[in-house]
C-alpha cells in the first residue's frame, strides 16, 4: 500500500515520504519473518519472539496510518467556502471600500446592498 501511495502522491514531498514509509514497512515485515523462524522449543526465546512480533506489527500499523503531509483539497476553491465566510469577506470588502472612499480614492456608494 505504501508504494501505491508513493506513486499516486500529487506532490514531490508526499511522494518521497511515502517511498520511505514503504521501504520501512517492507523492512519491518522482513524482521517479522525472521522472528517467525525462531524455533518454538525454547520457551524463553519463543516468548521474546512473540513480543517482538507484536511490537513490529504495531509499528507496521502506525506506518500504514500515516497520511499525506499536504492536503489534496484546494482551500482557495470558492465552492468550499461557507456562506458565513463569504458574508464575512463581503463585509470586510465593504469596510475597506468605505475607508478608501473616506480617503478620497473611491466614490461613496450609498444604499447598495449586495
Amino acid at each position: 500500500m505504501g508504494r501505491l501511495r508513493a506513486r499516486l502522491a500529487k506532490n514531490e514531498i508526499d511522494r518521497e515520504l511515502h517511498g520511505h514509509l514503504a521501504e520501512a514497512e517492507r523492512r519491518l515485515e522482513r524482521a517479522m519473518e525472521t522472528c517467525r523462524k525462531i524455533p518454538k522449543d525454547n520457551r524463553q526465546s519463543s516468548r521474546r519472539a512473540e513480543d517482538t512480533l507484536r511490537t513490529l506489527a504495531v509499528a507496521v500499523g502506525v506506518i500504514r496510518r500515516i497520511g499525506s503531509l499536504i492536503s489534496g483539497v484546494d482551500l482557495e476553491d470558492p465552492d468550499l467556502i461557507s456562506s458565513n465566510e463569504r458574508a464575512r469577506e463581503r463585509r470586510k470588502e465593504k469596510v475597506k471600500e468605505r475607508e478608501e472612499a473616506r480617503r478620497g480614492t473611491l466614490p461613496v456608494l450609498r444604499g447598495s446592498r449586495g
